[in-house]
């Protein structure tokens, strides 16, 4: 339709823009349509969204100018940043400050305040800044860090940060995710148990 106010989604031919691209354009009421970010628009996944209806253009979170090209006339824009790429805390802080010149200096409340008010339910966001993720280091809780530090894996520290918070603060984590108010937006997604049946056959175990 016409009508449906644009998405643009960073990152949509990965795991959660991808997620996100699929969820609205898979269900008929979605008041809203799709504008794909990807660096290569040639890719088989991003040529297969296009074929589910999404409106696939080139932009790099790198490159500013090609950001405010893909984010022109959108109603709302899904952001990410690409840490895993490159292990800097100071690229993933230009790129998020590029995407966040490029989307007009809408704050994340801001954006929030928009979807809500399009979607008729609250929309929560969480105002947390670069240096407060660089700087969660809570004592013990070493687990993930050792399990990663033998395979000399560079994120390690990182990892170990997300998992220890996601463990001593999980009803802080947990409490602004709202899974029955995720269903009534998209009735198809699936649970756990769901997802694993349908993908299990993926999973690589060791004989």
């Amino acid at each position: 339709m016409t009508d449906k106010q644009i998405i643009a989604v960073v990152g949509a031919t990965g795991a959660q823009g991808g997620g996100l691209v699929r969820a609205i354009l898979s269900d008929p009421e979605s008041p809203f349509s799709v504008r794909a970010l990807t660096r290569n628009v040639e890719s088989k996944k991003a040529r297969g969204l296009e074929s589910m209806g999404a409106e696939v253009v080139a932009a790099d979170v790198g490159d500013v100018e090609s950001l405010k090209g893909a984010f022109s006339g959108a109603y709302g824009a899904f952001c990410v940043s690409f840490f895993w790429e490159h292990f800097s805390p100071e690229a993933e802080t230009a790129e998020a400050r590029n995407m966040a010149i490029a989307a007009e200096h809408l704050t994340g409340q801001q954006m929030s305040g928009a979807l809500s008010r399009a979607l008729g339910r609250e929309v929560y966001h969480n105002d947390i800044t670069p240096d407060d993720y660089r700087g969660c280091r809570f004592p013990g809780g070493e687990e993930m860090r050792m399990m990663f530090k033998p395979s000399g894996f560079p994120g390690v520290e990182d990892l170990g940060n997300m998992f220890q918070f996601n463990r001593d603060f999980e009803d802080d984590f947990c409490g602004v995710r709202d899974l029955d108010m995720t269903r009534s937006l998209n009735p198809g997604i699936a649970s756990f148990e769901t997802w694993l049946d349908r993908w299990k056959s993926f999973i690589p175990v060791p004989d």
